[in-house]
């Protein structure tokens, strides 16, 4: 029985859903106000339309209108006053950590090393990872890495290029995303801990992916509103899978604990390594609509089809 209020899929999906609506409503409604014949605002027909072509065309205008975020805070400084400012945030997390960490350590049990132990408890664990209960997980979670490859080769090169987005308008929204997603990735992970299931990996999957193509697909409407809401979905959608696979590959290999550990620290940095690489033998001829739209419907498809090879739910 599908349980709406359990469902991380319905969560972030409706709350998306509504964000890039709503985003959408503001941009449409201001065009219809400015079609609107009626003059009840003091505007005339003229500026109405000035108006009206303004935010059509709003995509095309962005270059033009990159010097005055040029004037933006973010530059007052200079390259010089942000790399100064990162080295002073650098300084006061390392004198506060060792304030707070400065308390003798306990001591560590050390057991020794055995080889052979070790290699014994690798094989147990790669024979573990063919069963039907973590493979398609490991598959899922591979591939919205692979697709995180894609956009951390592209996504940036995407924005400046194919959205023509000035250099500040860029490091805004960086900034801008990884304010919003701290606490939002906060809760996604409070919410994990109390609904692990294999269920997360594929709808996290499912959502990562599903965003991927939006993005893609409304490239020529897309306005900053728009790209931050897609882009804090699809990487909350990441963000649950890839916690998922770790939570289910502890709980399942907990016999190896050490082994485990190690397998689950190497396997996201080579999913994106691998993203990255593929990307770039692509790029020259998909593009990057193609890219992220194509991305998108690889990692459905593989969610899809693990959850019916393997006889798992989504839902």
């Amino acid at each position: 029985m599908f349980n709406f209020k359990k469902s991380v899929f319905t969560l972030i999906l409706i709350t998306s859903f509504v964000l890039f609506l709503a985003s959408f409503i503001g941009d449409f409604g201001f065009s219809i106000f400015c079609f609107n014949p009626s003059d009840s605002n003091g505007l005339s027909s003229g500026k109405r339309r000035s108006l009206l072509w303004l935010v059509l065309f709003r995509p095309l205008l962005r270059r033009r209108h990159s010097a005055g975020y040029r004037r933006s805070f973010i530059w007052k400084f200079g390259f010089g006053g942000v790399f100064a400012f990162s080295l002073i945030l650098y300084l006061f997390i390392s004198f506060f950590c060792f304030i707070k960490l400065k308390k003798p350590a306990k001591p560590l049990v050390d057991d020794g090393f055995n080889l052979e132990d070790s290699k014994n408890n690798y094989k147990k664990i790669f024979q573990s990872l063919k069963g039907k209960t973590i493979l398609p997980i490991l598959l899922t979670s591979f591939s919205v890495l692979l697709l995180a490859g894609f956009y951390r080769a592209f996504f940036v090169l995407f924005l400046k290029d194919q959205l023509i987005w000035s250099q500040e308008l860029i490091l805004i929204f960086v900034s801008v995303s990884s304010v919003l997603f701290l606490p939002l990735s906060l809760l996604l992970i409070k919410y994990l801990e109390k609904t692990g299931s294999e269920k997360n990996v594929f709808q996290g999957g499912l959502i990562a992916g599903s965003f991927s193509i939006i993005l893609g697909l409304a490239t020529p409407l897309l306005s900053f509103l728009n790209v931050l809401v897609i882009d804090l979905t699809k990487s909350a959608g990441s963000l649950v899978c890839n916690s998922g696979r770790s939570g289910l590959i502890s709980k399942n290999l907990r016999a190896e604990p050490e082994e485990a550990g190690a397998i689950d620290t190497v396997f996201a940095p080579l999913g994106v390594a691998f993203g990255a690489f593929i990307s770039g033998l692509v790029i020259s001829f998909l593009g990057y609509q193609s890219l992220f739209i194509f991305g998108g419907i690889f990692v459905i498809f593989v969610a899809l089809a693990c959850s019916r090879l393997f006889s798992l739910k989504i839902f």
